[in-house]
């Protein structure tokens, strides 16, 4: 029976990826680089932030597009906060990730994560918090760039146990199509 993770959806737009699908390398990734600031509270352990950003360049990395680290002039910030709300399973739907958007664009520049969300989510599923928080914080850049929810995937708003389960051996990528149009996204997005 698949269990519907009501505490992870995710908020504004994401990406998809369709769950299973093979990763497919792109021809040009090496042109594309984006800029990238996190910025988190001093509670986040060390070991978690650089375990997380791992994953995230490396599901972009799949995408054909490559992360760059920032601390100042960034493209996308991405702001781990702590919500401040009881965010266990079963507790109603609530986002633990929105990206704020240009309505007009449909992009932005600055996504939010609610680490201790990320916490409860992961006890309560069994993913470890460093992966489970790496895809989170893929799926809400993705939404920057202009990707929109999808049915199955990363870029699904509300995930269930395949898409855990996925998450949580490092395998939740990005379609061929929704690569493309992040790599889009990406052009529009540092030519401005």
């Amino acid at each position: 029976m698949v269990r519907t993770i009501a505490a992870l959806t995710l908020g504004v737009m994401t990406m998809s990826v369709s769950a299973g699908s093979k990763p497919v390398a792109t021809s040009d990734r090496s042109s594309l680089v984006i800029a990238v600031k996190l910025q988190h509270p001093n509670s986040v352990a060390p070991r978690t932030l650089f375990d997380a950003r791992a994953d995230v360049t490396s599901v972009y990395r799949i995408a054909g597009v490559e992360l760059s680290w920032v601390t100042t002039d960034p493209d996308l910030v991405m702001v781990l906060r702590e919500s401040g709300k009881a965010c266990a399973m079963g507790a109603g739907p609530h986002a633990v990730g929105q990206a704020v958007l240009n309505r007009s664009s449909k992009m932005g520049r600055t996504a939010y994560v609610a680490y201790d969300c990320i916490e409860d989510l992961a006890a309560a599923t069994g993913v470890q918090p460093a992966r489970l928080l790496g895809h989170v914080m893929a799926h809400e850049l993705a939404h920057l760039l202009g990707l929109p929810h999808a049915e199955r995937g990363l870029m699904r708003a509300v995930w269930d146990d395949s898409e855990l389960a996925l998450a949580s051996r490092g395998l939740l990528y990005f379609s061929p199509a929704q690569s493309q149009h992040m790599r889009r996204g990406i052009a529009a997005l540092t030519t401005q």
